[in-house]
């Protein structure tokens, strides 16, 4: 009888196992056409990016005070407006990653300098609102990486490499972003009366 050695066992099983692992996520990184990861939604076929948030407010908040938030504090503007939702574009601002927690030392360098600008869908329904970015992009305000005023667009090949798989190193920039958004799109009601 042929005798093999336990560790020998114990190997062959360990990467037996990683190769089956690494099959199965290529597999699934191949089957899937749309990724989703903080708030985004990384297309594949379309090398598009997209950020969609649902956000639950009081039934007794109107459509007109969500949309009277987001003006007053110079978030969006409106480019159409009809029953379904409002269309328009978000103002360029800088994003404040050292509100976030992150330091200048290692939060990406892109947002030193670059404003965040994008296009916006809102949809309201009782009780709801969902809002929807695309054409998502960094302003150059200086003219350091792009002539100023210039926008560099998240979808193409700032998100995807060649084969289509999406560009994990700039999952910190995703990260930040989200934050951003969430914290600029979520309607706060502005308290009155007594202190």
């Amino acid at each position: 009888m042929l005798k093999v050695p336990f560790g020998f066992i114990i190997l062959f099983l360990a990467a037996l196992s990683g190769i089956s692992q690494n099959l199965y996520s290529q597999n699934l990184e191949n089957s899937n056409e749309v990724i989703y990861e903080n708030g985004f939604k990384f297309d594949k076929q379309n090398k598009s990016v997209t950020w969609e948030k649902i956000y639950q407010v009081d039934t007794l908040i109107q459509r007109s005070d969500i949309t009277t938030f987001l003006l007053n504090n110079s978030i969006i503007k409106i480019i159409s407006e009809n029953e379904i939702g409002i269309v328009g574009e978000l103002i360029p601002t800088m994003v404040d990653y050292k509100n976030m927690g992150y330091k200048w030392s290692n939060a990406p360098v892109i947002f030193n300098n670059h404003e965040i600008t994008s296009n916006f869908l809102i949809q309201f329904k009782p009780g709801k609102y969902k809002i929807t970015l695309n054409r998502i992009g960094f302003r150059d305000k200086q003219g350091i990486l792009l002539p100023k005023g210039e926008i560099l667009f998240i979808n193409g090949t700032f998100s995807f490499r060649d084969d289509g798989t999406v560009r994990t190193r700039n999952s910190l920039i995703f990260e930040i972003l989200n934050k951003h958004f969430e914290d600029k799109l979520t309607f706060k009601k502005v308290k009155t009366g007594n202190w």
